[in-house]
């Protein structure tokens, strides 16, 4: 037992002195990996006393449930959070067969009866601790929490501008407060509807000493990610995902389902320039074939994979771009992180990204040039398991349709990546490949048996396959402020638009 201490006590001066020198190195600003768009940890918004009825924790339920569930955490304590019930149900609720504990502490005798905070606690902190009778004590807890393991969730109202005092982040203040005791939070910004209503839109900092620690210590990969990707008739964009690809890390084996535009010969091309970081194949090998059969697609990926055991492997579209979660990380280092927090497999938070009426941008670049997204709203699009690390057996693709590779064993991770999707790039792009392509390639059987490849539709002649921007989220520099939370749990909060995908 003495020997068990002994090494604790070893694990938490580690990751304390490794918080310490993270926040001499890292700067305040912090970039996330993709389109050249960053945010800040401290951010302009200030936070109110949560002493109102709007306020009360269970506006964070659905927050609360998810990454309790997602992280493997069973054991809530709410500082300056009364009542708890709110917050109590959402965890009963979250599907575990073991009871969840919700604690609550609103003062200083309450909070020194959790003293054993451990990596199986959130900690949830609506107090606002810029006021001067929060004191030290509040914010040392805070840190001895985070040091013994625990999740630190702070969170409060947004308020805006032209209130008769000026604008600051209450969390801004808390990270100036406890200075080296906390590292950057992994998340900062706002809550988005999914989490907290249609009004509310609280302000989350979420610092999770796990990922923290990976961050700090960042694992290596013994090779890098495949990316393994199917084509057809991608011409316009091909060049520019695997392009991507490679940049974040990966290589990229491609098979082409007989293109009949100019894709194999980009193709090609990328193969004589990129050498052997980009493989590609015909599939079918030999002859064209009479249908497109995604079964037998996901099949033959299935199989690739299987033959790269230790490796992981990304199951991906030309019109995808990937990206990690984390402050300046590439894709691949994101998987590294997932791997030493013990996951094998990783899921993707879907955003659809759409051609917009209005003066058209001629920029050759699909990702400079559609700039506005909705998230995903079909059930498919919210199971996105297709990253996963790569065992001695085959996984299985087929029977989701490609949307989850299933293996025995199979460990999440407790946070999602992003996926952009580009399925419509232009009106004479949509109208190609939905009107023309698409009404004659699929198998008879996947269209009327499996009931596959129906998702466009509802589109017909007359479409013209624009979006009107005021339904639509703008990708800006405020993308992770303010969907970072929805990137990372999949709580979307998705409006009220019904399009295909």
């Amino acid at each position: 037992m003495l020997r068990a201490i002994g090494r604790m006590h070893m694990v938490l001066g580690k990751l304390s002195d490794g918080i310490a020198r993270s926040r001499r190195i890292r700067s305040s600003t912090r970039k996330i990996a993709g389109g050249g768009d960053g945010f800040h940890t401290s951010t302009t918004w200030r936070v109110d006393p949560p002493a109102s009825q709007s306020e009360r924790p269970d506006t964070y339920r659905a927050l609360i449930s998810h990454l309790g569930a997602a992280t493997g955490r069973d054991r809530l304590l709410g500082m300056h959070c009364l009542p708890c019930g709110g917050i109590e149900m959402s965890l009963l609720a979250s599907g575990r067969s073991r009871r969840r504990r919700a604690f609550s502490a609103s003062d200083h005798d309450a909070m020194s009866a959790f003293v054993g905070a451990s990596t199986n606690t959130v900690i949830l902190c609506t107090r606002d601790l810029s006021k001067a009778d929060a004191g030290m004590s509040h914010l040392g807890r805070l840190a001895a929490w985070y040091e013994q393991g625990a999740m630190v969730i702070r969170a409060g109202r947004e308020t805006p501008a032209g209130h008769g005092r000026p604008r600051r982040s209450a969390i801004q203040f808390h990270n100036r407060r406890l200075g080296e005791q906390l590292p950057p939070p992994l998340f900062v910004g706002s809550c988005n509807p999914g989490v907290t209503g249609r009004h509310a839109r609280p302000i989350v900092a979420i610092n999770d000493p796990i990922i923290d620690w990976q961050i700090l210590h960042p694992p290596s990969l013994a090779r890098r990610p495949l990316a393994i990707m199917a084509t057809y008739n991608e011409a316009d964009i091909v060049a520019e995902s695997v392009q991507d690809l490679l940049e974040q890390g990966c290589e990229v084996a491609v098979m082409d389902n007989w293109s009949t535009d100019r894709t194999w010969d980009i193709l090609r091309d990328l193969v004589l320039r990129r050498g052997p970081d980009v493989s590609i194949e015909r599939f079918p090998d030999r002859v064209r074939p009479a249908f497109g059969e995604w079964r037998a697609i996901l099949a033959r990926k299935a199989e690739l994979a299987r033959a790269h055991p230790g490796r992981w492997i990304l199951h991906v579209d030309a019109d995808e771009f990937r990206r990690a979660p984390f402050p300046g990380l590439t894709l691949a280092e994101g998987l590294a992180i997932a791997s030493g927090a013990g996951a094998t497999r990783v899921g993707f938070t879907l955003t659809n990204f759409r051609p917009i009426r209005g003066p058209q941008r001629h920029i050759r670049s699909v990702r400079s040039r559609l700039r506005h997204f909705e998230f995903g709203d079909r059930p498919g699009h919210y199971l996105q398991s297709k990253a996963w690390l790569q065992g001695f057996e085959r996984v299985d693709l087929e029977t989701s349709g490609g949307h989850r590779a299933d293996f025995p064993g199979a460990r999440d991770f407790g946070y999602k990546f992003l996926l952009q999707h580009y399925p419509i790039r232009s009106p004479a792009h949509g109208a190609r490949k939905v009107l023309r392509d698409r009404q004659t390639r699929w198998s008879p059987h996947e269209l009327n048996v499996l009931g596959w490849h129906h998702h466009y539709d509802h589109h017909t002649e007359s479409s013209d396959f624009l979006w009107d921007a005021d339904d639509l989220h703008a990708f800006d520099r405020h993308f992770w402020r303010e969907h970072g939370l929805a990137v990372l749990t999949g709580l979307t909060g998705r409006h009220e638009v019904s399009r295909g995908a």
